[in-house]
């Protein structure tokens, strides 16, 4: 293999280690112990990033509470600020009139660097009716969130990290196999 070819695979090595940091990927955070005022439970999860300022993957759902029905959040509002809270909808309908919203104040921002993040203690969160068409404003029957927190699984490894130890390997293995073929130890 010439030095050329070894040049070539060090730069395209480079190359996909560059981009595997460049882009960000969405870190997806999981509700744990999220309690409601009479009870009720709140679980699910949802993925965030931090550098786009976008959520996705929303999958979400309380138990029966304050007067609202078991509910599955699965739609992201405009309303809140991203990363410091979060307000899901059940609904992506035009009039938002009678759909639940549910509120999550994060006591930190939501990082891509993941972690664990407890709901703000002074004011964790509710769950809502909306009474017009935009959900500007809310109604009862409502309840509060008294605890919870998000988490992310630390072990996870984001693909392009795992793209660029592969590529690493093969770049190990050409090389290896070049210093056995000339002799070159």
């Amino acid at each position: 293999m010439t030095k050329t070819c070894l040049r070539r695979m060090a730069i395209a090595a480079a190359m996909v280690l560059g981009i595997s940091n460049a882009h960000a990927t969405p870190v997806t955070w999981t509700l744990q112990n999220v309690v409601f005022n009479d009870g009720a439970t709140a679980s699910g999860s949802f993925a965030y990033d931090a550098t786009t300022q976008l959520y996705s993957a929303i999958n979400v759902s309380t138990t029966a509470t304050g007067g609202i029905p078991a509910t599955v959040f699965l739609y992201k509002s405009i309303f809140g600020a991203p990363g410091s809270n979060a307000v899901f909808l059940d609904s992506n309908a035009a009039d938002l009139s009678g759909s639940h919203d549910l509120t999550l104040f994060f006591s930190t921002n939501l990082t891509n660097a993941g972690g664990t993040i407890p709901l703000q203690p002074l004011q964790r969160g509710f769950i809502t009716t909306c009474d017009n068409s935009f959900c500007g404003t809310v109604v009862p029957p409502s309840s509060d969130i008294t605890s919870g927190s998000v988490t992310t699984n630390p072990t996870a490894t984001p693909e392009p990290v795992t793209a660029s130890m592969i590529l690493l390997g093969l770049l190990g293995t050409v090389v290896a196999r070049r210093r056995r073929i000339t002799g070159d130890y």
